[in-house]
């Protein structure tokens, strides 16, 4: 694995907190004499005092967080002539999450929940300097994020239409049969996969039979991964690449799932099917070249020029089934983990009247032997059968197999007040395409109010895959209340 000669080191604060709770004996027999007078005052008036009487539990409930957000690089070189400086300060920005929660009736509620945010980064540095994909995407968001109603018809079934997220799979690190859900990928390696998917309108409809739950998707909503914009840090590109085109919302294009899923005693196990569209592009070739006219010979000396039809390309999205499975196996202290998935329908630039079948597989281990400690280990790869070498030159640069390694080790302190998480991540043979390191230390101030310290650090060869984020190294810094 090569590795950047930056030093990646963090100092971390702990705290302690202990509770003491004594309950008096003597308070206990007071209370039983108390309780036996009572049945000498039978005859004696009741008063009732209603400012006593506990308030019905509310239908609403808010919640969420509020967070500032800082991050600052420290690798960045200086800009070449016209391009962004994005050396130093690279964030501050104020999140807010809030949800409501709404009790109907019965079983039923409903949720409706929202995020936004504005990066006065933007501000404090020379906005002209931005491209305005990079203002766009980055400077501010205000969106939609759950939003569903949910209940139980009858006892088995439960229904929920709206806004969700669908999780598929075992590993919090590598997604294989996780595909439900888009992710947010402008800025990688910053946040767990957790936090990188995307809520998309959903029906969804789960039967319990005993140990095993069958459930069924539609998915009216057809919504990309987010890509990092044109001009920002992690553009994988100097000049802007071909538009984007995704499919538009409609009952034709509508995306189905399934899923079957056993939770049996010490050990999980599920299957999946998915009838969807990749969240990421490919480069299409819309129009052809062509020779429109030659050049044409005027005596005694005049040439005019050839009329030529240049190729015009587009990212557009293909259509995909998926089918898949997943167990998890519990021995003691060890978490045995397994997903494999098979796609059919792939489409890929340099055979485009080809369609390609793709297997990806993963094992993980998981072990929480030691205290408050769980250490994890993921290991997958993607194969390609009847690969043609045309596939891994540009703009494909697709290898007939690319394994991918996480590892991650967290530990909680000071009765839980203090957490610490390393994550490393590294794609192909020897980590050439890619790969990130993230550190980081939660400590909980209070029950509300926690602070976050991190440092995040990449690396690539110059010609892997993700080359363009190896000098994005940074520092981030997150208060965030919770309410």
């Amino acid at each position: 694995m090569h590795f950047q000669k930056h030093s990646l080191r963090a100092l971390f604060i702990t705290a302690f907190l202990s509770w003491i709770i004594l309950v008096s004996p003597a308070a206990l027999a007071d209370g039983f004499d108390q309780a036996m007078d009572a049945f000498d005052n039978l005859d004696e008036e009741i008063v009732v005092d209603e400012e006593a009487i506990p308030e019905s539990p509310s239908h609403f409930r808010l919640s969420g967080y509020g967070k500032l957000s800082t991050v600052v690089t420290y690798a960045q070189p200086a800009p070449q002539q016209g391009e962004t400086d994005y050396r130093g300060l690279y964030r501050l920005r104020p999140e807010l999450d809030a949800k409501l929660d709404v009790d109907i009736a019965g079983s039923w509620k409903a949720r409706v929940g929202g995020r936004f945010w504005y990066d006065f980064a933007y501000d404090l540095k020379d906005r002209d300097d931005f491209t305005e994909p990079t203002l766009d995407e980055m400077e501010t968001e205000a969106e939609l994020w759950e939003a569903y109603i949910e209940g139980r018809p009858f006892k088995g079934l439960d229904l929920r239409l709206g806004r969700q997220i669908v999780v598929w799979g075992t590993s919090e690190n590598i997604r294989v049969t996780d595909v439900i859900n888009p992710l947010d990928l402008r800025e990688s390696g910053m946040v767990d996969i957790e936090g990188l998917r995307l809520p998309t309108a959903m029906a969804r409809a789960d039967l319990t039979l005993g140990y095993w739950t069958i459930t069924g998707l539609a998915i009216p909503e057809i919504r990309p991964a987010l890509q990092p914009p044109y001009g920002g840090m992690y553009y994988p590109s100097d000049i802007q690449l071909p538009d984007d085109h995704p499919p538009v919302d409609s009952a034709g294009n509508m995306e189905y799932g399934a899923s079957i899923a056993g939770h049996l005693p010490g050990w999980d196990i599920s299957f999946y099917f998915a009838d969807i569209y990749m969240d990421l592009p490919y480069l299409k070739t819309t129009v052809e070249a062509k020779l429109i006219r030659p050049p044409i010979f005027i005596p005694p000396a005049t040439i005019l020029p050839p009329i030529i039809q240049y190729p015009e390309f587009e990212y557009h999205y293909v259509r995909v089934q998926m089918y898949g499975a997943s167990t998890a196996i519990a021995l003691g202290n060890w978490l045995l983990k397994a997903e494999a998935a098979y796609f059919t329908g792939l489409k890929y630039f340099n055979e485009p009247n080809e369609d390609r079948d793709r297997f990806d597989g993963l094992l993980g281990l998981e072990y929480t032997g030691f205290t408050d400690t769980t250490i994890s280990l993921d290991v997958a790869c993607r194969y390609m059968p009847s690969y043609e070498e045309v596939l891994e030159t540009a703009p494909d640069n697709n290898p007939e197999s690319q394994p991918e390694a996480a590892v991650r080790i967290q530990r909680d302190f000071r009765n839980d007040t203090f957490h610490l998480t390393l994550l490393a991540t590294a794609l192909g043979h020897d980590g050439g395409d890619g790969w990130f390191a993230r550190a980081e230390s939660t400590y909980d101030w209070t029950d509300n109010l926690n602070f976050t310290l991190g440092i995040v650090g990449y690396g690539a060869d110059d010609d892997g895959y993700f080359a363009y984020a190896k000098d994005n190294d940074c520092v981030f810094f997150d208060i965030k209340y919770s309410f």
